[in-house]
């Protein structure tokens, strides 16, 4: 959540899970990573918590069939310069 400013809010908190949790959804399977806690303050001046579990789906692209194994292997391998490369400066 972003105020006025475009800052994001000091209320938001996000806290990983130990072990990535495979999801099954309606548009595919995807792991949660961890939740974002937050709250918003109502009209009334109480607040509201909420919970969003956060993640990542992965889509191979191409024709993996032949070599699935391997494949995979190749993306646990990768993973973590893609990490990199994906993390703001």
């Amino acid at each position: 959540m972003r105020d006025r400013s475009g800052r994001l809010s000091e209320d938001l908190r996000l806290v990983p899970f130990d072990v990535p949790e495979l999801r099954h959804g309606a548009t595919g399977d995807w792991w949660a990573l961890g939740e974002l806690e937050g709250s918003v303050r109502n009209p009334d001046g109480s607040r509201r918590t909420f919970t969003v579990e956060v993640g990542l789906s992965l889509i191979p692209h191409g024709d993996i069939l032949h070599r699935e194994e391997e494949f995979w292997r190749m993306v646990a391998e990768k993973l973590p310069l893609i990490a990199k490369e994906l993390r703001p400066s």
